[in-house]
């Protein structure tokens, strides 16, 4: 019997069991029962035994338990995810505490900080040495962005299935597909218990197409509440569990000679939606929505209950153009009808900045025109002024005596030559 049945068995923990899986997160629920019950192997209590512990020894437990799994060489992250799951029962107990004891870097993840993304190449050998039913799983992480919970739970009850999927039909015993194929991820599969949609582009389309027509040929009537990802071909048609989508896509990256998690495929696809936001061909808010993110396009999905039909174009137009880093079998056509694209933004840049230097050039050239203009107007009113003077002074000759005659024509004639140019 396995450790969390044994645990299950007693009401205390299964009380507390039964709450989370309420909450929709069975298999947190799941680790929590397992990582409570070494817990108390290791300090020697039972379930009922621990509630009752004076709050100062209880700490200094949970402080000598966390310094030995330490000395064990395990992460701190890890040791953090083993006293929450005791704060989490203890808390169910109203027992509270006020404070956990975090080892330091309790957020730092060792055992992963080097690991890498898959490159194109490598997710091509991984699919070349992947089933057919492991294809499938993987190309709907790496190509969709699924999580595994989303294509199975924990124990396969529920999942993605063929009605969540928009564009394919069965002609005579084969599967027709209109590409990309969108797939809508309904708020009970979602992590944050809201409804977001994705796509699936040609190569994951492709490996859906060979596995479904593999299951009709095997007898099974396919149909929208069928699963995506079967867990057997023999017998009731059941989703696969979110631990054997886990299996089989860690052995196909270790045939492919790699060592990498199965989380690491996602880790691709919110790389490539990043490239194509870099490259200005897809907006951040259908990256996050097709992520499964909260953000505004989220928002706008779940509050108008999908979205309008050229939306949902611009949206399915702009995943296309994001093939050329998706996809391992992008050919060179694509390839150099991506860079057309990218360099007709570029040249499309370049006239715009030409037209903004030329609009400037002019500003400045009728700017200068109207300066001439008025510095003419200023000369003009100079010598009009100058003009009068002159006039004054021949009159005031003949009226004034020689005296203060030569006093007035000595003022007028400095008085116009220091006027001003304003």
């Amino acid at each position: 019997m396995s450790i969390v049945s044994e645990m299950l068995k007693n009401p205390h923990v299964k009380k507390w069991y039964n709450e989370m899986t309420y909450r929709g997160v069975e298999i947190t629920a799941t680790v929590y029962v397992r990582r409570l019950s070494a817990f108390l192997e290791r300090i020697e209590e039972t379930p009922e035994s621990v509630t009752k512990q004076d709050r100062e020894v209880l700490y200094e437990k949970m402080l000598g338990f966390a310094r030995e799994e330490q000395s064990k060489g395990r992460t701190p992250s890890y040791i953090v995810s083993e006293l929450k799951a005791v704060y989490s029962y203890l808390k169910s107990k109203d027992v509270n505490f006020k404070r956990i004891p975090n080892p330091k870097n309790s957020m730092s993840t060792p055992t992963i900080q080097d690991e890498t993304i898959p490159t194109r190449e490598e997710l091509a050998r991984i699919l070349q040495l992947a089933g057919a039913r492991d294809k499938v799983s993987i190309s709907l992480m790496a190509f969709a962005g699924l999580r595994p919970a989303v294509i199975g739970d924990l124990h396969g009850n529920k999942g993605l299935v063929m009605g969540d999927i928009d564009g394919w039909r069965i002609e005579e015993n084969e599967i027709i597909m209109d590409l990309p194929l969108k797939i809508t991820v309904r708020p009970e599969l979602s992590k944050i218990s809201r409804p977001y949609l994705t796509f699936l582009c040609d190569e994951g389309a492709h490996h859906l197409k060979n596995y479904l027509e593999y299951r009709l040929r095997k007898g099974e009537k396919i149909k929208p509440s069928s699963p995506v990802v079967s867990s057997s071909f023999i017998g009731p048609i059941n989703h696969i569990g979110t631990n054997a989508i886990r299996t089989g896509i860690r052995e196909s990256i270790k045939k492919a000679g790699l060592e990498k998690r199965p989380y690491t495929l996602r880790r691709y696809f919110a790389s490539k939606l990043l490239q194509g936001e870099d490259n200005g061909i897809l907006a951040h808010s259908y990256g996050q929505l097709f992520m499964g993110h909260k953000g505004s396009m989220m928002d706008r999905y779940s509050v108008q209950k999908g979205l309008l039909p050229e939306q949902l174009q611009a949206m399915r137009d702009a995943y296309k153009r994001c093939y050329v880093y998706l996809q391992t079998d992008v050919s060179q056509e694509q390839v150099e009808e991506a860079q057309q694209r990218l360099d007709k933004m570029e040249l499309k840049n370049e006239t715009l900045e030409e037209m903004l230097i030329e609009k400037l050039g002019e500003a400045k050239k009728e700017k200068e025109e109207l300066q001439a203009q008025i510095e003419k107007i200023r000369k003009g009113y100079k010598l009009g002024l100058r003009r009068i003077f002159e006039s004054n002074i021949k009159f005031m000759e003949g009226v004034l005596p020689p005296d203060r005659y030569e006093v007035y024509k000595s003022f007028v004639s400095a008085g116009i030559e220091n006027y001003p140019d304003e």
